[in-house]
């Protein structure tokens, strides 16, 4: 993904199922990251900052306190999905770990560990700021 390709982001809240159709996308509340510097930031995380996880990483006792989906929408007018997660861990506090690229408009099918996965904690403040339903959550890094 380059950066300058990326025209806007959206976070969306993710319900109790797994979205299989653009209805279904549609239908979850959103959050439009209206900032360019912040679509920028985010869409620099997601192309320069992120590890990816070619083997399953230990840590002791994870746990995934949230679900979101990043709709990134390119300059040519496609957009694609990214599912995350926000895994919570005693050493580490929030991470944004395991999401998977990328979940294109018409391929929704879930995602079975067939598509590489990456992690970032660069994410995590972004968040933080920008996602409406991050204030839901408390975690060991949050006094």
């Amino acid at each position: 993904m380059a950066v300058s390709s990326v025209a806007g982001i959206d976070i969306l809240k993710k319900g109790p199922w797994a979205p299989t159709t653009d209805e279904d996308y549609n239908a979850l509340p959103r959050a439009e990251v209206h900032d360019p510097n912040d679509v920028r930031a985010i869409a620099e995380v997601l192309a320069n900052e992120a590890r990816l996880i070619d083997t399953p990483v230990y840590r002791n006792h994870p746990t995934t306190c949230y679900y979101g989906i990043l709709e990134v929408t390119f300059s040519d007018g496609t957009h694609a999905y990214l599912r995350y997660e926000l895994v919570c861990t005693r050493e580490e506090g929030y991470l944004v770990a395991v999401w998977s690229y990328p979940v294109w408009r018409g391929d929704y099918s879930y995602d079975g560990g067939g598509r590489p996965r990456y992690e970032s904690k660069a994410l995590v403040p972004l968040l933080r700021r920008l996602d409406p339903w991050f204030d839901d959550l408390s975690g060991p890094d949050e006094d």
